[in-house]
């Protein structure tokens, strides 16, 4: 089974009227499945996949002036998907650090053949305790913008 979920084009060139969802095996030209969607729908479930298998799927967003460009994702099926490892210590070097902003970087742990979709921070900023925790979408940098009270002494 792989679960597709699109977005809005970024750029949709008019108010979208359909979504057109196809995939096939990797090593074949064939279609074997082509739906379209009505505007509201992003989400396809694609059932009775081979396993270990590389498919491509594709999504189409069409408009008055007719189908736009076209996103695409080779998705590999497999039944042993496993819980991602955690990420290497973050990085912070001392030119990232300002008084107010700090960037670091990390190196991600296996994905466990599964799409990582989001990461959680969590930080304790200063000498009280504060905690902030915070979403970010997927990626290998972080900007942090720290906003201090004049009165608090704060080591990072």
């Amino acid at each position: 089974m792989a679960r597709i979920i699109w977005d809005v084009p970024e750029d949709p060139n008019g108010e979208i009227l359909a979504y057109k969802v196809t995939y096939h095996l990797n090593s074949s030209t064939q279609h074997m499945f082509s739906k379209e969607f009505l505007p509201s729908d992003r989400t396809f479930r694609a059932t009775e996949l081979l396993q270990e298998r590389y498919y491509l799927f594709s999504v189409t967003a069409q408009t008055r002036l007719g189908w736009g460009g076209t996103a695409r994702a080779l998705v590999l099926t497999t039944a042993n998907r496993a819980a991602p490892a955690p990420p290497a210590r973050p990085n912070l070097q001392r030119s990232l650090l300002q008084p107010h902003h700090i960037t670091f970087s990390w190196t991600p742990g296996d994905d466990g053949y599964a799409p990582l979709r989001y990461c959680t921070y969590l930080a304790t900023i200063c000498s009280f305790l504060a905690m902030e925790q915070v979403l970010f979408l997927l990626g290998h940098s972080l900007d942090l913008l720290i906003r201090l009270d004049a009165h608090f002494l704060c080591y990072l």
